[in-house]
C-alpha cells in the first residue's frame, strides 16, 4: 500500500445533485467540497488529500498529469502522490483560483499568465 492510499478510503453519499462525505479516515479533517471531489486536510502534515467522488475518477488522472506537468513551479502545490481516484498535495492557505473568479476577487494579470504558461502545450 502507498503512504496515502489509506486516507483515499472514503464514503460518498448522493445527495439530490450532490455528494456529502459518509465515512472517512479519522486522521482526516474535511477542508471542502467541490463539484468532482472532496478535499482533507491530513492532520499533523501540512498536505491535503483531494478524493474524487465515484464517476469523476477520470478527472483524477488528468490532474495528477498536470501536476506532474507543473512539477518544480513555485505558484502551484507540489503533488506526492496521486491514485486512481485521489492526489495528495501541499496544503496552501487562501482561495484558490476558481474561488477568486467566483467571488469577484481581483487577479492579477500576471498570475493568469503564469496559468497560461503552465498549462500550455509542450513543443
Amino acid at each position: 500500500m502507498s503512504d496515502y492510499e489509506q486516507y483515499a478510503d472514503v464514503t460518498f453519499e448522493r445527495v439530490g445533485d450532490s455528494f456529502q462525505v459518509a465515512a472517512m479516515h479519522p486522521d482526516l479533517r474535511l477542508h471542502g467540497i467541490g463539484r468532482s471531489a472532496a478535499v482533507f486536510r491530513l492532520k499533523e502534515k501540512n498536505r491535503v488529500i483531494k478524493v474524487f467522488f465515484p464517476g469523476y475518477e477520470q478527472i483524477a488522472t488528468e490532474e495528477a498529469a498536470i501536476y506532474k506537468k507543473l512539477k518544480g513551479l513555485p505558484y502551484f502545490p507540489k503533488c506526492y502522490e496521486s491514485g486512481a481516484s485521489y492526489i495528495v498535495m501541499d496544503y496552501i492557505e487562501g482561495k484558490t483560483l476558481f474561488e477568486c473568479l467566483t467571488e469577484g476577487v481581483w487577479i492579477d494579470p500576471s498570475y493568469i499568465e503564469v496559468v497560461d504558461e503552465a498549462l500550455r502545450p509542450s513543443r
